[in-house]
């Protein structure tokens, strides 16, 4: 999915994001991983514990990124490409008790919407988005722009890191 371009028309939604109720053509699907951690898992903790379960599964010490996205609603949870995290590999979305599982593609362009996607019925239910997470994995050398990233060095678990650790004396 590389050299992506996501767009359409929807409603406005939260802090200048847009929401849409149903899936189309050009999306990202989140397909259902699981039911959320209540409590969320610590650490993280708070709404980046809700999901990361999801992520564990598929990658080696997840963290989240931030901003993290909350009060959103609908199915469907868009935002322009500019404002995923740098270091992105993966989404999850928060539906009710259920979560959501999106990777996130490469050399993204425009707006960008992931969907929610029943597996095999499951959950019974489609419920409104209420939050959405940015994870990245643990593996690969941070400094580089996702941009510059090689595709060859990527693995089918994506394994990464981007995480910045500040000291202040």
């Amino acid at each position: 999915m590389k050299g992506l371009a996501v767009g359409g028309a929807s409603l406005a939604g939260v802090s200048g994001f847009t929401m849409k109720s149903s899936a189309q053509n050009g999306e990202i699907p989140a397909p259902f991983c699981g039911e959320a951690s209540l409590p969320p898992q610590n650490p993280p903790g708070g709404q980046a514990g809700q999901c990361i379960g999801c992520v564990e599964d598929v990658c080696d010490g997840p963290t989240a990124l931030e901003p993290l996205f909350s009060g959103l609603s609908g199915t469907c949870f868009t935002l322009p490409a500019e404002d995923i995290p740098e270091g992105a590999d993966y989404l999850t979305l928060k539906a009710g008790q259920n979560c959501f599982l999106a990777e996130v593609p490469d050399n993204l362009s425009g707006d960008v919407t992931f969907c929610l996607e029943q597996v095999d019925g499951q959950p019974p239910m489609l419920q409104d988005i209420s939050n959405a997470t940015f994870y990245t994995c643990a593996g690969e050398d941070p400094q580089l722009p996702r941009s510059w990233r090689s595709p060859a060095r990527r693995s089918a678990s994506k394994p990464r890191i981007f995480q910045m650790v500040v000291r202040c004396r």
